[in-house]
């Protein structure tokens, strides 16, 4: 009693002896640890290859107007919970423009479309282990709520979803090799973009591996004689990146 040097728990009896109050007493030279949990910021980098092209372009399908083509781009990431990150991400992607023949022998050829997206979203990531012993509640409401993810190692699974605006280039046609005007005119449109993955965490950050599903609103018929009233554009894309923690 009355030590100052050292740290110590405090039992405060009342007369009967029951015990009242306890608190932790420490001394001075303590400090809370400097990676306490609490909100983390996530830096990420990202590239992704299409794996497939859908939906109708106008004239053919998506996958006969473009080529298969990439994505890159960087994300920033909030951690209020340790299974919870909120997400601003800006991506550029881009799709080589294909050819083809038409029925009456003429040959149509598209300029690349290009895409800048501007999403926020929602990723949740929780440990491996999860999976066989979800019905251990204790051990789940531990892992979702009291764990810190951000200072953990080792695999995790993760889903994320994101939402907002993207802008297309506008993409010129020839046919015949003559000039024939803008295929689609530039503009914007709304987009969403669904990923599922694995990731491996160390203390510093993250490398992750998943696959993603995208869509894009109907882009701006432009002035060609060619029919682009097409329908919403949908790419399926595998990929991944690298994160670093703050």
């Amino acid at each position: 009693e009355g030590a100052e040097d050292v740290n110590a728990m405090e039992l405060v009896f009342d007369e009967r002896g029951v015990l009242e109050r306890k608190s932790l007493r420490l001394s001075e030279a303590y400090h809370p640890p400097d990676d306490a949990a609490g909100w983390k910021l996530h830096l990420a980098a990202h590239a992704d290859r299409s794996a497939l092209l859908q939906g109708d372009a106008g004239i053919r399908n998506y996958d006969e107007v473009f080529k298969n083509g990439y994505r890159a781009g960087l994300s920033v990431g909030w951690q209020p919970m340790p299974v919870v990150t909120l997400l601003g991400r800006g991506s550029y992607q881009e799709h080589q423009g294909d050819s083809f023949r038409t029925q009456g022998g003429s040959r149509i050829s598209f300029d690349d479309l290009q895409l800048l997206e501007l999403e926020l979203g929602l990723r949740l990531a929780a440990p491996l282990s999860l999976i066989w012993t979800f019905t251990d509640y204790e051990n789940v409401k531990k892992v979702l709520f009291e764990e810190d993810l951000s200072r953990s190692t080792g695999f995790r699974f993760y889903i994320e979803g994101t939402t907002g605006v993207t802008h297309n280039n506008h993409v010129p046609v020839k046919i015949d090799a003559v000039p024939g005007g803008n295929f689609y005119d530039d503009g914007w449109g709304f987009s969403g973009t669904l990923e599922a993955g694995l990731e491996y965490g160390w203390r510093w950050g993250e490398a992750h591996a998943g696959i993603s599903f995208q869509t894009i609103d109907p882009f701006n018929p432009g002035d060609s004689p060619l029919r682009d009233d097409g329908d919403a554009f949908q790419a399926v894309l595998v990929g991944g990146g690298v994160s670093l923690k703050l």
